[in-house]
């Protein structure tokens, strides 16, 4: 039995998603789940009390930066479904279109996804709402963002048995005293609880503790007895598999693979379409 209708990501690492995904099998798709928000906790807790602050100074493309654009108003970061192909061999205007065009998509997804996490929050779901701690954020405002955060999740959710569940790294936790001030916390919305895992994974890897997590799942019921395979689901996550499937990715590539890439035929971008097949390149126009 699960005491939860909804997990909810609120972020600051992916790895929250990576999990509910190994544990589960799937992970559905949530605001917070991809969004590169850094050390922007404040703008975190702004946009859970006016949901109308994302995007409301617009996008910022950031080439160099993963080819993401920056929310203006937040400074979140969020991912577009961009061609790096089709962006490097387009000049000019035909370039500034494009950029344009993906940033639309992004608005649109982003939007869409708002919509999707509120309307959960009012609900009459008992949601689970999971942030991994950054531990770069000052230790001096630990119960400062903690305590905001309980008070606005509780603010917000229909369901009043919503809790907010905080996952710190055990190196981190163990240098602040926290126990006294959860206890506090609880006492007022009983909404809060606190879990460890030895380490994150780092920002480029998936390499996370999934024992640690899974642990913590199984403590509080979480979907983990209605899914039988879930230790089989860890295999795709190990450093092992990863490697194998890069390996294999890239002989995959060298025997076959394509793309789509604009070239210039007298001042002027044309589509074509690039197969690679044992290594040697065809390219074909599209019409």
């Amino acid at each position: 039995m699960c005491k939860y209708d909804n997990v909810i990501s609120l972020g600051f690492k992916c790895e929250t998603a990576f999990v509910i995904e190994a544990v589960f099998g799937k992970v559905e798709s949530n605001l917070f789940n991809w969004v590169s928000q850094n050390d922007n906790i404040d703008s975190l807790i702004k946009v859970l009390q006016n949901p109308d602050l994302l995007m409301s100074e617009g996008l910022e493309f950031e080439e160099y930066n993963a080819f993401m654009y920056k929310d203006k108003a937040l400074g979140f970061r969020y991912h577009s479904k961009m061609e790096t192909d089709i962006l490097n061999s387009l000049q000019g205007q035909e370039r500034e279109d494009y950029i344009s065009k993906m940033g639309e998509e992004v608005t649109s997804r982003m939007n869409y996804l708002k919509n999707k996490f509120f309307s959960k929050v009012k609900s009459n779901d008992k949601n689970l709402f999971i942030m991994c701690f950054n531990s770069g954020i000052p230790k001096d405002r630990v119960f400062e963002i903690l305590e905001k955060l309980s008070n606005v999740i509780y603010e917000i959710s229909c369901n009043k048995e919503s809790k907010l569940m905080v996952v710190f790294e055990k190196n981190f936790i163990n240098k602040i005293n926290i126990t006294n001030f959860i206890n506090n916390i609880y006492k007022q919305h009983n909404n809060i609880l606190v879990e460890t895992v030895s380490s994150f994974s780092s920002d480029y890897t998936q390499d996370f503790k999934y024992n640690d997590w899974l642990k913590i799942y199984k403590k509080l019921q979480i979907f983990v007895d209605n899914n039988p395979d879930y230790k089989n689901n860890y295999k795709k996550y190990s450093k092992k598999y990863r490697l194998n499937y890069y390996r294999r990715k890239a002989f995959r590539r060298f025997l076959f693979s394509q793309r789509k890439i604009y070239k210039y035929v007298n001042d002027k971008p044309v589509l074509y379409r690039e197969y690679t097949i044992l290594g040697k390149v065809f390219e074909f126009k599209i019409k």
